[in-house]
């Protein structure tokens, strides 16, 4: 069976599998991947991560609102000059977009693609923008779903031709990984006395997701001391998720119940804020 490549989850571009907009032939071609048969040239891994859109839809329909002022400042962008801080947050800023496009924030979804074009520049990947007007287009067409799907489309093919040329596939974890966190982050801000069950339950359900991350990390063949400290902290994060998620027990509808108290809860919104932490800092 081929896989999809792991450079497909950014930048928010599967909005067909988490919404309804009407699509078009031409819309899901272009989110088609290429033929790939593995996900990396280095090793095979046999998992395809969500998009951070769809990590989104997941929390909003647990209940979760827009929140104004959650998301990171784009004005951060200019404070970030090493390859590890731009790669991360690239993938922050992906999860931004995401929830602001979600949630119909069309100026601060138009802010966040700006902020990634200018992180895009500084990680040598210019080309995905600078074929077309891309961004041009986007702000034209900021209140149709459906030519955002197309535009956002053509991106990340740049995207997925500019890693794949470079040989550096791996990147795609590094860069969902940062967007993965942000995602929790805002969702576990969001939970409140109305939705703290589904939300609750949608973090615990996130424990899969993570340990693919992990396997993903783990090929990088450039890592340095910060990406061994993420990869530390995420460790921490997945034996945390993964005892929770060992209670929960089936309901007749074969959906899961789980058993977290407050103080687990806590527990996980402080490890995700101290992960986003050092992703921003």
């Amino acid at each position: 069976m081929k896989k999809t490549p792991l450079s497909f989850i950014l930048l928010t571009l599967i909005f067909i599998a988490c919404s309804t907009p009407t699509t078009t032939p031409k819309i899901e071609k272009e989110l088609t991947p290429a033929n790939e048969e593995d996900i990396y040239e280095e090793t095979e891994l046999d998992f395809v991560l969500p998009s951070p859109l769809q990590i989104a839809a997941i929390f909003q329909r647990s209940g979760l609102s827009y929140i104004d002022g959650i998301t990171h400042d784009p004005n951060m962008v200019k404070n970030y000059e090493t390859e590890f801080q731009r790669s991360m947050n690239f993938g922050v800023y992906s999860a931004d977009l995401s929830y602001c496009v979600l949630n119909g924030q069309s100026q601060q979804s138009i802010n966040y693609l700006n902020t990634i074009r200018i992180l895009s520049d500084n990680l040598g990947l210019n080309a995905i923008f600078d074929a077309e007007p891309l961004l041009q287009s986007f702000e034209k067409n900021i209140n149709n779903k459906d030519s955002i799907v197309y535009i956002l489309g053509k991106i990340q093919r740049n995207l997925d031709l500019i890693l794949e040329e470079s040989n550096t596939k791996y990147k795609a974890v590094i860069f969902f990984s940062a967007a993965w966190i942000e995602g929790m982050y805002i969702g576990t801000k969001s939970i409140d006395l109305r939705n703290k069950e589904a939300i609750s339950r949608r973090l615990v359900e996130q424990q899969s997701i993570l340990a693919n991350i992990i396997k993903g990390l783990e090929i990088n063949p450039n890592k340095n001391e910060n990406h061994i400290t993420l990869q530390e902290k995420l460790n921490k994060l997945q034996v945390k998720l993964s005892t929770l998620y060992n209670t929960g027990v089936e309901t007749e509808d074969g959906s899961l119940d789980f058993e977290i108290s407050d103080a687990d809860i806590t527990d996980v919104s402080n490890q995700i804020a101290d992960l986003r932490s050092f992703i921003i800092k």
